[in-house]
């Protein structure tokens, strides 16, 4: 018996590496051919990117936000827990590869009636009572003749990189909501500053407008202007109080927060945040590298190449299906009518037994499955090939967005400056009675509506900012997980 199961197992052994019409595997690398460089001129030098790319910002205030939803955020969390279900997962696949050992004890009593079998000199049934006592350990084994447990391993493992790559994903994804939101934020919480600021100018405008009328210097058709323009001015500021309120609780929910007023950031903390958000120089961009790089930088990609790997597991496993399986199984024990008898090794017990089990005919339903695992991994390649397309294309346009943006911004800025300039000067021609009023407050609307327009091309410009670094792949590394 034992030199039957050594040759089973050399046979095992010989076999395991030659699998009869196996699945050949796809090439990512092969269905996808990345542009040779990027459309807007850039620097590619490296792919090194900081991880937690929302502190080239330059704030303290909004690290702690970021820091705070990643700890609270029940997404995140939910993430977390794949991973740690994926893992789980790859130790069952682990396990079924390894024989496996069971201890066993039984005990059973028994009464037998021999009915027609009469003994001289007893009256009823004739009667016998046994027990029966057994103590025993059993082993199982599969031998992995065509690697099937082995893939399934392979595939268990490919998932849980998957769900790590996805947890990376969501991580750097709600860091720039958080950002983005906190963003918009200060946005709105300064321009209702310049709405209140703009409003005051619209008043001075219509006590101006008011005094030219009763002076007989200005028609009443500029009065009604004024007005109108002071309506329009308390409308401006009324939109920009409402987008505060609106845009509070949409940041405690990403922070992990419960809604209420409690739990919004308050006045001081606005402007703590945007102190220093509108205060920070924002640091050059990430270098780019080249877009084949791209590949092993994002975490989303890496995911979907990492279920093209389980995918293509999943096929072989389907295949393998369809060939012979070898099971060993051994037991060994004592067993005997008396409990003292278990511990006798007189009454000893042993067996050994291979089965092999092959699939002659089951209406076709393992072929089907094989083919259904291989539409799936074909699928699993497209959506490599799509999400990779999607990605480049997002890089680029970030990359030229950026440059676009920082253009316009410093554009804002300088505007911002000349119209300081022209108000100063115009409030000093006021004040010596060289220039009227109503030029001196055109002049301060105007360097209003600058500070708005630079304010919006901010907001956007590193709004943008967060956009780049996830499409490049904010700082992400392979192998990272929760």
């Amino acid at each position: 018996m034992k030199a039957a199961l050594s040759l089973a197992l050399v046979f095992c052994a010989a076999c395991r590496s030659t699998v009869p019409g196996a699945v050949p595997p796809v090439d990512p690398a092969a269905a996808l051919t990345p542009a040779p460089g990027w459309t807007a001129p850039t620097a590619v030098e490296g792919p090194d990117l900081h991880e937690a790319f929302w502190e080239q910002l330059g704030s303290p205030r909004l690290n702690a936000l970021v820091e705070e939803g990643l700890e609270r955020s029940p997404n995140l969390a939910l993430a977390a827990q794949r991973v740690l279900s994926a893992a789980a997962a790859l130790e069952s696949a682990a396990a079924a590869d390894l024989p496996s050992i069971q201890a066993s004890l039984s005990s059973s009593r028994s009464r037998v009636n021999f009915i027609g079998l009469p003994v001289p000199g007893t009256s009823g049934v004739l009667t016998s009572e046994s027990s029966s006592h057994a103590l025993g350990v059993s082993i199982a084994w599969e031998v992995d003749l065509w690697g099937r447990l082995a893939t399934a391993q392979r595939g268990a493992a490919a998932n849980l990189e998957a769900e790590s790559f996805d947890f990376v994903a969501a991580r750097q994804s709600l860091a720039a909501q958080i950002v983005k939101a906190a963003l918009s934020l200060v946005e709105a919480h300064e321009a209702a500053s310049y709405a209140r600021e703009a409003r005051r100018i619209a008043e001075a405008e219509l006590r101006d407008a008011s005094r030219r009328v009763a002076s007989g210097q200005g028609g009443v058709e500029d009065e009604w202007a004024a007005r109108a323009a002071l309506a329009e001015a308390d409308a401006t500021l009324a939109g920009a109080q409402r987008r505060v309120q609106l845009l509070g609780p949409p940041l405690a929910l990403l922070l992990g927060r419960a809604s209420g007023r409690d739990n919004l950031l308050g006045e001081v903390e606005l402007e703590q945040l945007a102190s220093e958000l509108r205060t920070a120089d924002l640091p050059p961009p990430p270098p780019a590298g080249l877009p084949a790089e791209l590949l092993a930088r994002r975490p989303d990609l890496a995911a979907l190449e990492a279920r093209l790997r389980a995918a293509q597991a999943g096929a072989e496993v389907a295949h393998a299906a369809l060939l012979p399986q070898l099971s060993l199984t051994g037991n060994a024990g004592t067993s005997g009518s008396e409990l003292r008898n278990l511990l006798d090794g007189d009454f000893q017990v042993w067996s050994l037994g291979a089965n092999l089990l092959a699939p002659l005919w089951n209406g076709g339903g393992l072929r089907a499955a094989e083919e259904q695992a291989v539409a799936d991994r074909d699928a699993a390649l497209l959506a490599y090939v799509q999400g990779a397309l999607v990605a480049f294309s997002e890089a680029d346009a970030a990359l030229s967005a950026e440059q676009l943006l920082r253009s316009e911004h410093e554009r804002r800025r300088e505007a911002v400056e000349l119209r300081a300039e022209a108000e100063a000067l115009l409030l000093r021609k006021n004040k010596r009675g060289s220039a009227p009023a109503a030029v001196a407050l055109a002049a301060r609307a105007a360097a209003v509506a600058a500070r708005q327009a630079e304010l919006s091309t901010w907001r956007e410009r590193l709004t943008q900012r967060v956009d780049l670094c996830l499409a490049l792949g904010g700082g992400f590394e392979l192998g990272t997980t929760p």
